[in-house]
């Protein structure tokens, strides 16, 4: 899952369930999926339209509890969850062993937007497939300028970006999210529009320019 400024569930960052702590079962007539990540357990739940079954390829719109016309999406951890909310899920692959019924392999992509998020938190489910991903980490999850004088062409601090996926990742325009946006800029943007190979990286950095006393936070 990658984080999303103000989000309940996940305001920042990104992570990946360890293989080694993930349990996966029927939920309904969808997938409930379990596991951790730096010691906090999470639980994704996809289900299908009410009295219909998915279709491999195809997206949802979704909601808290699946309805007859939308598929139900619930992600939370042991320390956050998010209040129910519209998103989307695509169904990349979905197996189930044909004597048992158990799940064999599943795949899918989501979005959900979480409380007052600025922005969704999207991610992937996998489990025994074969199906690659896109995904991108950053080096930190911070940038502290600490105590600036108030002007422009203030100090300027980087992010590195590495694709860390099984797939190529393409990245659109970074931009800065939050009320007061414009205390920061994007002033060397070298992602986007770059598509990037696992392991391959590029890097954006941010400029300072404030306008006024006080202490400012933004996400980008």
């Amino acid at each position: 899952m990658n984080g999303a400024p103000n989000s309940s569930v996940l305001d920042s960052g990104s992570f990946m369930l360890d293989p080694a702590t993930m349990t996966v079962s029927n939920y309904l007539d969808g997938v409930s999926i379990q596991g951790s990540a730096a010691d906090v357990k999470w639980l994704a739940r996809v289900t299908p339209p009410t009295g219909t079954e998915f279709s491999i390829g195809s997206r949802y719109e979704t909601a808290w509890q699946a309805d007859a016309n939308r598929a139900g999406l619930y992600v939370a951890s042991s320390k956050r969850g998010c209040s129910p909310t519209p998103g989307w899920v695509v169904i990349k692959d979905l197996v189930r062993d044909s004597a048992t019924g158990a799940v064999t392999s599943f795949a899918a992509s989501y979005g959900l937007t979480c409380g007052n998020a600025l922005a969704p938190n999207t991610g992937g489910l996998r489990y025994n497939s074969s199906v690659g991903y896109a995904a991108a980490a950053v080096n930190t999850t911070l940038l502290d300028f600490g105590a600036v004088e108030i002007g422009p062409d203030g100090a300027q601090k980087s992010v590195t970006v590495t694709a860390t996926g099984s797939e190529p990742v393409t990245f659109a325009q970074a931009r800065l999210l939050g009320t007061s946006a414009n205390q920061h800029a994007v002033v060397d943007d070298r992602c986007v529009g770059k598509t990037l190979s696992p392991g391959q990286a590029c890097s954006v950095t941010v400029q300072t320019n404030p306008t006024m006393k006080t202490q400012k936070a933004h996400t980008f």
